[in-house]
């Protein structure tokens, strides 16, 4: 057994319930059946063991609940950033769709032009430019695909 005394721990900070009750520090370790053969066992001693056993149990047991509070706070944390992390997109979704319907809009006013004109190959011209823009994407995933498979 390791004997080793610290003299800026205070005993009563040491003294742990369980099967052994001592401190590594103060240099003493008694086992649980042996209190009555020892100094421990005196009367006058008894409240003051019974107080050392509660303020550790009263240690635990705020040491527990700190650590429950801290697990509490960093849920809200993860909880108010993945809110944050929502509304963002939410937000850049928004953006995207007024994106869309603002190139629609420009699109069917020159569509709409082009067809009072009597221009139909300017619409024409534009639908094989999206074909072919198309078709180099189609073109493109095909490659990434086989690249995955390799």
């Amino acid at each position: 057994m390791r004997v080793v005394h610290d003299t800026q721990l205070d005993p009563s900070q040491c003294l742990e319930a369980g099967l052994f009750q001592g401190c590594d520090q103060h240099g003493f370790w008694i086992d649980a059946d042996t209190v009555s053969q020892t100094g421990l066992a005196r009367p006058d001693l008894d409240a003051r063991v019974r107080r050392m056993r509660d303020d550790a149990d009263a240690f635990r047991a705020e040491r527990e609940r700190a650590a429950a509070v801290e697990r509490e706070r960093a849920r809200q944390r993860e909880l108010a950033e993945e809110q944050a992390e929502n509304e963002a997109r939410e937000r850049g979704t928004e953006r995207q769709r007024a994106q869309i319907e603002a190139r629609r809009t420009r699109l069917v006013e020159q569509i709409d032009a082009a067809i009072a004109r009597g221009d139909s190959g300017t619409i024409v011209d534009e639908l094989l430019r999206l074909e072919t823009l198309i078709v180099a994407l189609a073109n493109r995933v095909t490659d990434l695909e086989q690249e995955l498979e390799d």
